[in-house]
């Protein structure tokens, strides 16, 4: 795993991310629409209180972000700041036709790659498997940074997922990485596979609806 982070303890924060996890689970906040599985609507507010609204997510059905990050779990609106070398450009944990494609990082592309829905997940507890209570989120990228100095994306958790059940579906994620003890959730980067990210998830019943 790589230490370009500082890791807090995992014993502290086990409780908190379970519970930051139920609270994005809840789906009086965030709903799908059974006859439009491309669109998720996420709310701001509490219903029935002044300033309350819902606004729809529409989301590429080709493509999908992964983001993998050394820390615990953000499950609440962040951001996370990268080296170039990380992004879009590891030959072993990207197509080469979407690294020529994608990571010139033009206003064109990143308008583009925030279409895309996400996997926010951080680094796997132990090569090639996590715990019960690690979880990753289905979330939205709102915002790309090119930086002179590292690349910064910005994101919105919209549901949280079990990252265990991740690992076990590495061929349908499209994450097995280079090595067979390991995978690419055990490594902090940010790629893009062409892969439904939705009937994945619906298949594999990670939908919280």
């Amino acid at each position: 795993m790589s230490n370009d982070l500082i890791k807090p303890n995992r014993s502290e924060l086990a409780s908190s991310v379970q519970q930051d996890a139920q609270k994005i689970f809840n789906i009086d906040t965030i709903k799908q629409f059974t006859n439009q599985p491309t669109q998720i609507f996420t709310s701001t507010g509490l219903p029935g209180t002044p300033g309350y609204k819902t606004t729809p997510l529409s989301f590429s059905r080709d493509y999908y972000n992964l983001i993998v990050y050394g820390q615990e779990p953000m499950l609440a609106d962040g951001h996370i700041t990268y080296e170039k070398k990380r992004c879009l450009v590891e030959d072993d944990n990207i197509a080469p036709e979407l690294k020529e494609k994608y990571s010139p990082l033009t206003p064109e592309i990143i308008e583009e790659l925030k279409t895309f829905p996400c996997i926010l997940a951080s680094e796997n507890h132990h090569a090639g498997w996590t715990d019960d209570n690690h979880f990753a989120s289905f979330a939205q990228l709102v915002e790309v940074k090119n930086r002179s100095n590292g690349i910064e994306l910005y994101y919105h958790p919209l549901f949280g997922i079990p990252q265990k059940r991740i690992n076990e579906l590495l061929f349908e994620f499209g994450i097995c990485g280079k090595y067979r003890h390991s995978n690419e959730l055990n490594h902090s980067h940010w790629s893009i596979k062409a892969i439904d990210l939705y009937e994945v998830l619906s298949e594999a019943s990670l939908f919280p609806f």
